[in-house]
Protein backbone atom coordinates (compact mmCIF):
# COMPACT_ATOMS: atom_id res chain seq x y z
CA UNK A 1 0.00 0.00 0.00
CA UNK A 2 1.22 3.59 -1.40
CA UNK A 3 2.00 5.90 1.55
CA UNK A 4 -0.86 8.08 -0.08
CA UNK A 5 -3.65 5.34 0.28
CA UNK A 6 -6.07 5.50 3.15
CA UNK A 7 -6.11 2.30 4.52
CA UNK A 8 -9.73 0.87 4.68
CA UNK A 9 -9.63 -1.36 8.11
CA UNK A 10 -12.09 -4.57 8.57
CA UNK A 11 -15.46 -4.10 9.70
CA UNK A 12 -15.51 -6.95 12.67
CA UNK A 13 -19.20 -6.25 12.81
CA UNK A 14 -19.94 -7.85 9.89
CA UNK A 15 -18.72 -11.83 8.38
CA UNK A 16 -15.08 -10.65 6.64
CA UNK A 17 -16.95 -11.69 3.09
CA UNK A 18 -19.57 -9.29 3.63
CA UNK A 19 -17.15 -6.21 4.08
CA UNK A 20 -17.49 -4.97 -0.16
CA UNK A 21 -14.84 -2.14 0.87
CA UNK A 22 -12.62 -3.55 2.59
CA UNK A 23 -12.68 -6.21 0.03
CA UNK A 24 -12.46 -3.79 -2.79
CA UNK A 25 -9.41 -2.19 -0.88
CA UNK A 26 -7.29 -5.02 -0.34
CA UNK A 27 -7.90 -6.45 -3.91
CA UNK A 28 -6.55 -2.85 -5.66
CA UNK A 29 -3.23 -3.45 -2.71
CA UNK A 30 -3.24 -6.78 -4.40
CA UNK A 31 -2.64 -5.95 -7.50
CA UNK A 32 -0.63 -3.09 -7.47
CA UNK A 33 1.75 -5.32 -5.74
CA UNK A 34 1.42 -7.89 -8.50
CA UNK A 35 2.30 -4.94 -10.64
CA UNK A 36 5.06 -4.10 -8.23
CA UNK A 37 6.57 -7.76 -8.76
CA UNK A 38 6.24 -7.58 -12.58
CA UNK A 39 8.18 -4.37 -12.81
CA UNK A 40 10.95 -5.71 -10.66
CA UNK A 41 10.95 -8.98 -12.14
CA UNK A 42 11.09 -7.24 -15.96
CA UNK A 43 14.27 -4.92 -14.32
CA UNK A 44 16.19 -8.14 -14.04
CA UNK A 45 15.03 -9.74 -17.22
CA UNK A 46 12.21 -11.74 -16.24
CA UNK A 47 8.89 -11.11 -18.38
CA UNK A 48 5.94 -12.17 -16.59
CA UNK A 49 2.17 -11.82 -17.42
CA UNK A 50 0.01 -10.20 -15.11
CA UNK A 51 -3.22 -12.05 -14.40
CA UNK A 52 -5.97 -9.35 -13.31
CA UNK A 53 -8.65 -10.79 -11.21
CA UNK A 54 -11.98 -9.20 -11.54
CA UNK A 55 -15.22 -8.30 -9.41
CA UNK A 56 -16.33 -8.78 -5.88
CA UNK A 57 -17.00 -12.21 -4.95
CA UNK A 58 -20.41 -12.16 -3.09
CA UNK A 59 -20.81 -15.93 -2.21
CA UNK A 60 -18.99 -18.26 -0.81
CA UNK A 61 -19.30 -20.65 -3.77
CA UNK A 62 -17.80 -17.28 -5.89
CA UNK A 63 -14.86 -17.26 -3.43
CA UNK A 64 -14.24 -21.16 -3.96
CA UNK A 65 -14.61 -20.31 -7.94
CA UNK A 66 -12.26 -17.96 -7.69
CA UNK A 67 -9.62 -19.50 -5.47
CA UNK A 68 -9.76 -22.25 -7.94
CA UNK A 69 -9.14 -20.32 -11.20
CA UNK A 70 -7.26 -17.55 -9.69
CA UNK A 71 -3.41 -17.03 -11.10
CA UNK A 72 -1.39 -13.80 -10.14
CA UNK A 73 1.48 -13.85 -12.59
CA UNK A 74 2.80 -16.09 -15.48
CA UNK A 75 6.37 -16.68 -16.08
CA UNK A 76 7.15 -18.93 -19.40
CA UNK A 77 3.76 -20.58 -18.84
CA UNK A 78 4.11 -21.10 -14.61
CA UNK A 79 1.31 -19.60 -12.40
CA UNK A 80 2.93 -17.83 -9.74
CA UNK A 81 1.03 -16.27 -6.61
CA UNK A 82 1.72 -12.84 -5.51
CA UNK A 83 1.80 -12.38 -1.45
CA UNK A 84 2.18 -9.15 -0.10
CA UNK A 85 3.27 -8.49 3.45
CA UNK A 86 3.07 -5.61 5.76
CA UNK A 87 6.71 -6.41 6.82
CA UNK A 88 10.13 -4.78 6.47
CA UNK A 89 12.35 -7.13 4.47
CA UNK A 90 15.55 -6.52 2.05
CA UNK A 91 15.91 -10.68 2.03
CA UNK A 92 15.18 -13.81 3.88
CA UNK A 93 18.14 -13.03 6.10
CA UNK A 94 16.52 -9.83 7.85
CA UNK A 95 12.97 -11.59 8.07
CA UNK A 96 11.88 -10.92 11.51
CA UNK A 97 13.34 -13.44 13.43
CA UNK A 98 9.65 -14.22 15.57
CA UNK A 99 7.64 -14.52 11.88
CA UNK A 100 9.46 -17.83 11.19
CA UNK A 101 7.96 -19.86 10.24
CA UNK A 102 6.73 -17.77 7.21
CA UNK A 103 2.84 -18.01 6.70
CA UNK A 104 2.37 -19.05 2.80
CA UNK A 105 -1.11 -19.48 2.13
CA UNK A 106 -4.46 -21.53 3.78
CA UNK A 107 -4.38 -25.00 3.57
CA UNK A 108 -7.49 -25.01 1.53
CA UNK A 109 -7.14 -21.89 -0.61
CA UNK A 110 -3.66 -23.92 -2.33
CA UNK A 111 -5.73 -27.32 -2.08
CA UNK A 112 -8.42 -25.57 -3.99
CA UNK A 113 -6.25 -24.46 -6.86
CA UNK A 114 -7.45 -26.29 -10.25
CA UNK A 115 -3.57 -26.12 -11.48
CA UNK A 116 -1.09 -25.83 -8.71
CA UNK A 117 1.59 -22.82 -8.84
CA UNK A 118 4.99 -23.61 -9.23
CA UNK A 119 5.86 -21.00 -6.61
CA UNK A 120 4.55 -17.86 -4.34
CA UNK A 121 6.86 -14.57 -4.76
CA UNK A 122 6.81 -12.24 -1.50
CA UNK A 123 6.89 -8.77 -1.66
CA UNK A 124 7.08 -6.08 1.41
CA UNK A 125 4.44 -3.61 1.59
CA UNK A 126 7.50 -1.37 3.03
CA UNK A 127 10.72 -2.08 0.88
CA UNK A 128 9.10 -3.51 -2.04
CA UNK A 129 11.83 -5.95 -1.90
CA UNK A 130 10.82 -9.38 -3.15
CA UNK A 131 11.84 -13.17 -2.28
CA UNK A 132 10.54 -16.62 -3.09
CA UNK A 133 9.19 -20.05 -2.52
CA UNK A 134 8.90 -23.28 -5.14
CA UNK A 135 6.06 -25.78 -4.17
CA UNK A 136 8.81 -28.62 -4.89
CA UNK A 137 10.08 -27.51 -1.85
CA UNK A 138 6.67 -28.46 0.37
CA UNK A 139 7.97 -31.66 1.48
CA UNK A 140 9.56 -29.49 4.17
CA UNK A 141 6.72 -26.93 5.01
CA UNK A 142 4.55 -27.39 8.23
CA UNK A 143 1.12 -26.79 8.53
CA UNK A 144 -0.06 -24.75 11.66
CA UNK A 145 -3.21 -23.82 12.99
CA UNK A 146 -3.29 -19.65 13.54
CA UNK A 147 -5.71 -17.03 14.00
CA UNK A 148 -6.04 -14.65 10.70
CA UNK A 149 -6.66 -11.25 12.11
CA UNK A 150 -7.79 -10.40 9.08
CA UNK A 151 -10.88 -12.29 8.70
CA UNK A 152 -11.52 -12.87 12.43
CA UNK A 153 -10.94 -17.05 13.04
CA UNK A 154 -8.54 -19.77 12.96
CA UNK A 155 -7.41 -21.38 9.84
CA UNK A 156 -4.46 -23.68 8.80
CA UNK A 157 -1.83 -22.57 6.88
CA UNK A 158 1.20 -24.21 5.36
CA UNK A 159 4.35 -22.45 6.87
CA UNK A 160 7.62 -22.63 5.16
CA UNK A 161 10.95 -22.58 6.89
CA UNK A 162 13.94 -20.51 6.14
CA UNK A 163 15.71 -22.83 4.20
CA UNK A 164 12.76 -23.05 1.65
CA UNK A 165 12.60 -19.13 1.00
CA UNK A 166 14.87 -17.74 -2.09
CA UNK A 167 16.28 -14.37 -1.62
CA UNK A 168 15.92 -12.20 -4.90
CA UNK A 169 18.81 -13.36 -7.13
CA UNK A 170 18.17 -16.89 -6.20
CA UNK A 171 14.38 -16.19 -7.47
CA UNK A 172 15.45 -14.20 -10.34
CA UNK A 173 18.14 -17.20 -11.16
CA UNK A 174 15.36 -19.58 -11.07
CA UNK A 175 12.63 -17.72 -13.22
CA UNK A 176 15.31 -17.21 -15.64
CA UNK A 177 15.85 -20.84 -16.03
CA UNK A 178 12.43 -22.16 -16.10
CA UNK A 179 11.68 -23.97 -19.05
CA UNK A 180 8.70 -22.85 -20.92
CA UNK A 181 5.39 -24.36 -20.33
CA UNK A 182 2.03 -24.52 -22.13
Amino acid sequence: MSPDEKKVYRDFGKDWMDDAEYFRQQRAVGQSFQECVATRLRAQGVDPIVSYNDGFRASVAEIQRYTHESKDLLIRGHHFEVKSRAVQFTSPDDWPRSYWPMFLDTVDGLNAKSVEPTGYVFISQKTYAIMGVLLKSIQDWSIEKRFDNQRGFAENFYCIPRSCVLSEPELVQVLRALPAST
